[in-house]
């Protein structure tokens, strides 16, 4: 296949990263999958390595380019989905900071029966509308805040899954409304961060690690030539900010 007719889908979901290639006519050509480790350090917690996510969809990304017999040129564009609520920290140099909480990481309860405490559980509803709960990106900040506050110190920015491959295809560092409304700080009515709420969760010396939010539709940039020759794909071919999993 050699006219551009193709689409790259990538999905880094909690236990696996999927990649699929479609014709624009919406028909499956190929699609590969492989599973990554979750790590379970204590009680109720659960992290995985942003690394994994990159080196497992770039694998079943390839295979599937591969097994649809496509040409690196036969691609419109690369549109990713991925699991919500899990921020990895990246650093001024783009690298990840290490393993992170996933959304179903349970460490961060107390923070979310504090905020509980002290917002009400109606005002963050009608502003995120989300219930006040350990799986929502806010409460594990606080917890970085309290219990590893370097962390947040040394980071860049602050990505989900999905975001991370996209930065990893462009290096652009955004994410898209889906994924921000998982966070317990995206204000759903205005369609923007909230400060106001950021603010009195006493996050607002760590809101720069909050990226940029699009839609999902949006074209954010081109594959570089690094990462175009991992996968085997032509460089710049678009990408797109992608959507959460739950969402697409």
């Amino acid at each position: 296949m050699h006219s551009k007719e193709l689409i790259l889908t990538i999905d880094v979901g909690t236990t696996n990263a999927k990649a699929a290639v479609f014709h624009e006519s919406g028909r499956l050509l190929a699609v590969e999958g492989y599973e990554y480790p979750t790590h379970f350090p204590r009680p109720g917690w659960a992290e995985q390595d942003p690394e994994d996510w990159w080196s497992y969809a770039v694998l079943a990304a390839r295979d599937a380019i591969k097994r649809a017999r496509a040409t690196p040129d036969a691609f419109i564009g690369v549109a990713v989905s991925s699991q919500r609520e899990t921020l990895a920290f990246i650093d001024r140099e783009g690298r990840s900071l290490g393993r992170v909480p996933t959304w179903m990481d349970r460490r961060s309860l107390p923070q979310a029966e504090e905020i509980k405490r002290r917002l009400g559980v109606k005002e963050v509803y009608e502003r995120t509308g989300l219930i006040v709960d350990a799986t929502f990106t806010a409460t594990k900040l606080l917890w970085f805040k309290e219990n590893c506050r370097e962390l947040l110190e040394r980071a860049w920015i602050g990505l989900q899954p999905k975001d991370y491959i996209v930065y990893k295809l462009t290096g652009v560092a955004v994410t898209d409304e889906t994924v921000a409304s998982r966070t317990m700080l995206f204000n759903i009515r205005e369609r923007r961060w909230d400060e106001k709420l950021i603010s009195e969760l006493g996050l607002s010396d760590y809101a720069y690690i909050l990226p940029e939010v699009k839609r999902s539709w949006e074209v954010v940039g081109g594959v570089k030539e690094d990462s175009a020759r991992l996968i085997g794909i032509a460089p710049g071919t678009p990408v797109l900010a992608g959507t959460g999993d739950r969402t697409a």
